[in-house]
C-alpha cells in the first residue's frame, strides 16, 4: 500500500476510535447496559430496563419500590445512572418511570447539563427549564422487547394503614374520634391491574360509628388501570367499597397543559353491603339473630366530574367538582390543596342541597423513606397518613372505591418532579 494511503487510513481508523463511544475510551455499551441494570435492582427497583439508543441517549425504564416518595426514588435513579455513565461520551439520560408496569412520565436531562447543575454552573430554574418531563412516554416503545430485571409481577404488599377520624356530634357526645388500624393486603397482577383486600382493626373508637365498631373487611375490590395515547388514564374497579358498598366504578381523566390541568369524570352503580354482627340492626333496622351480611340491590347511580389547576411555581392546585352523591344528593365541591414536598395541606368545601361544610385534609409522610424490599412478599407502613376533618355534621355521604387517577400518579405530575429535582438533586455534594 502506498505511503500517502497507509497514513489516510491509520488517521481514519484514529478518528473513528477517538469518535465512536466504546471502544477508544474503554468502556462497551453493554457492559454499562448490565452495570444500570445490576445497581438499580439491588436498590430494589422493579421493572428495570435498560439501552442505549441510536443517538447514544441511555434508556432506563423502572418502578419504584423501595422509596416513599416518587420524587425521592427519580433523584435517586438520576444519581446513580449518571454516576455509571457521565465519564463516557453519552448525550443524554432518559427515565421512563412505571406505576403498575404502565409508563407514566418520561424525565430526558442531557448529560452536559447535569454536569453544569452538580457543579454550579447553572441555578436550580435553569436546570429546571433545561430538562424536560410529560406524560407523553415516547420513548417507552424501544424497551417493548428488552430483558426486564426483578419483575413486579406477582409482588405482594402488607401495609399497615393507619386511619384517624375526629367529629363534633350531639350534645350527649360533642367529641367524638376513633384511630383503628387497616391492614391492606396488595397483590400486583397484570399490568395496569391489582387487587387489594382491606381490613379494619379498631383500636379507640368512642361513639363514632358505633354499631360498626368491629374489625371486619373493608374493602375486596380489583381494580385495572390504563393509559391511553397522550395522558389520557382510564380506571375501573369491581367489588367491595370504603363505605359499606359493592358495586362498579369507572372514571376516565385526562391531562392537559403537560400536567397543569386535569380533567375526569367518574360514574358508579352500587348497593350497600354490611357485615352485621349479631343482635345489630341494618340498613333495613332489622336486628339479626346471628351474624350477616346485609346485602341490598344495586340501586344508586353516581356520578362525579371535576376541574383542577395548578400553579407549579407554588405546586399549589384548585380543584372545582360537581356530582350527585348518595341519597340522590347533588353537591359542589371546592377543594384548594398545595404540596410542601411529601407534606400536603388543603382546605375543601362542601354545598349540596341538604346542607353546607367545610374543613381541612392534611396528608402527613410515615417513618421510614426508604423500605425494606426485594423479595416477593413485603411488609411496609403506609406511604402518609392522611385526615380529613369537616367542622359540622357530614352531610355528604360518599363511599372510597380504591385510589382514583389523580391520587395514583399525584406524585409524578411533571411540575411538581421538577420543582423537587431542582432543589433535591445532588444536594450533599452539589457546589
Amino acid at each position: 500500500m502506498p505511503k500517502s494511503k497507509t497514513f489516510l487510513f491509520f488517521n481514519l481508523m484514529f478518528l473513528f476510535l477517538i469518535l465512536h463511544p466504546g471502544m477508544a475510551t474503554g468502556y462497551s455499551e453493554e457492559g454499562d447496559v448490565l452495570a444500570i441494570k445490576r445497581e438499580l435492582a439491588n436498590d430494589g427497583f422493579l421493572d428495570v430496563n435498560c439501552l442505549i439508543t441510536e443517538d447514544y441517549s441511555v434508556l432506563v425504564s423502572f418502578e419504584n419500590d423501595p422509596y416513599r416518595f416518587e420524587a425521592t426514588a427519580i433523584s435517586r435513579v438520576l444519581e446513580i445512572v449518571y454516576a455509571l455513565v457521565s465519564s463516557n461520551n453519552y448525550s443524554r439520560i432518559i427515565l421512563i418511570v412505571n406505576k403498575l408496569q404502565i409508563p407514566i412520565v418520561q424525565i430526558e436531562a442531557p448529560i452536559k447539563v447535569i454536569d453544569q447543575y452538580k457543579s454550579g454552573a447553572i441555578s436550580a430554574s435553569e436546570f429546571k427549564n433545561q430538562i424536560v418531563i410529560s406524560f407523553r412516554t415516547k420513548s417507552a416503545r424501544l424497551l417493548s422487547k428488552g430483558n426486564k430485571v426483578n419483575s413486579s409481577a406477582g409482588n405482594v404488599d402488607l401495609v399497615l394503614k393507619p386511619k384517624l377520624g375526629l367529629n363534633l356530634g350531639a350534645y350527649d357526645y360533642p367529641f367524638r374520634y376513633l384511630f383503628n388500624l387497616n391492614p391492606l393486603l396488595k397483590v400486583k397482577l397484570w399490568k395496569g391491574a391489582y387487587f387489594a383486600p382491606e381490613f379494619n382493626l379498631p383500636l379507640f373508637d368512642f361513639k363514632l360509628d358505633l354499631k360498626y365498631n368491629y374489625a371486619r373487611l373493608e374493602n375486596l375490590a380489583l381494580t385495572q388501570f390504563l393509559k391511553l395515547e397522550g395522558s389520557t388514564f382510564l380506571r375501573l374497579s369491581a367489588g367491595l367499597f370504603n363505605g359499606r358498598r359493592y358495586g362498579g366504578e369507572f372514571e376516565i381523566g385526562k391531562y392537559f397543559i403537560n400536567g397543569k390541568l386535569f380533567v375526569r369524570t367518574k360514574i358508579a352503580c352500587t348497593g350497600s353491603a354490611i357485615y352485621l354482627n349479631k343482635g345489630v340492626s341494618g340498613v333495613n333496622n332489622t336486628k339479626y339473630e346471628k351474624d350477616v351480611w346485609e346485602i341490598a340491590p344495586i340501586s344508586y347511580f353516581n356520578h362525579y366530574s371535576s376541574i383542577e389547576y395548578r400553579f407549579p411555581t407554588y405546586n399549589l392546585a384548585v380543584n372545582l367538582g360537581y356530582g350527585k352523591y348518595l341519597f340522590e344528593n347533588n353537591v359542589w365541591n371546592v377543594l384548594v390543596y398545595r404540596h410542601f414536598n411529601e407534606y400536603l395541606l388543603g382546605f375543601n368545601a362542601f354545598v349540596s342541597e341538604t346542607g353546607r361544610n367545610y374543613g381541612f385534609v392534611v396528608q402527613i409522610p410515615l417513618s421510614p423513606g426508604k423500605y425494606i424490599v426485594n423479595t416477593k412478599i413485603n411488609v411496609k407502613p403506609s406511604r402518609f397518613i392522611k385526615y380529613s376533618y369537616l367542622a359540622t355534621t357530614d352531610y355528604v355521604d360518599s363511599f372510597e372505591a380504591g385510589l382514583s387517577v389523580n391520587d395514583l400518579i399525584l406524585d409524578l405530575n411533571p411540575s411538581l418532579l421538577k420543582n423537587y429535582l431542582a432543589i433535591e438533586l445532588f444536594k450533599g455534594i452539589r457546589n
